[in-house]
């Protein structure tokens, strides 16, 4: 009997060693950084206009605006102002958050009244987007 724990001590000691020994590295966290959290906000006050041309906006779709849109948040770029061959307004942007957007009307943000043949989704909140 006591042979046979000698054995054991003699093989499961140096495991023991090797297990104390062997500290592994803690696994380095990464930190992901979100969009939104690149950008300072401040409130915008008005109707869209040419002279929104060159700020960031963080714009906000109601529930209803389709699939792609519907409740969704996006940080965009105010490009250019146009006029579209039927005469609406709007902005060429960069989509910074996906870059699915490529104009954004005029009328399709809340606080433009809408004729019926008037289209596209509806923006219910808006703010100027400072990067950080």
């Amino acid at each position: 009997m006591r042979r046979k724990i000698a054995i054991i001590l003699l093989i499961s000691l140096p495991l023991l060693f090797v297990n104390c020994s062997d500290k592994k590295q803690p696994a380095k966290v990464r930190k992901t950084v979100s969009l939104f959290d690149k950008y300072s906000y401040s409130e915008l006050s008005g109707k869209p206009s040419k002279t929104w041309v060159g700020k960031y906006l963080k714009i906000g779709f109601n529930i209803k605006s389709g699939k792609s849109l519907a409740g969704k948040t996006k940080i965009i770029h105010l490009l250019s102002s146009e006029k579209d061959s039927d005469g609406y307004l709007y902005f060429n942007v960069k989509d910074l958050s996906n870059g699915y957007l490529q104009e954004v009307y005029y009328f399709w943000f809340l606080n433009v009244s809408r004729n019926k043949n008037e289209f596209g989704p509806t923006i219910i909140s808006w703010q100027e987007a400072i990067p950080k």
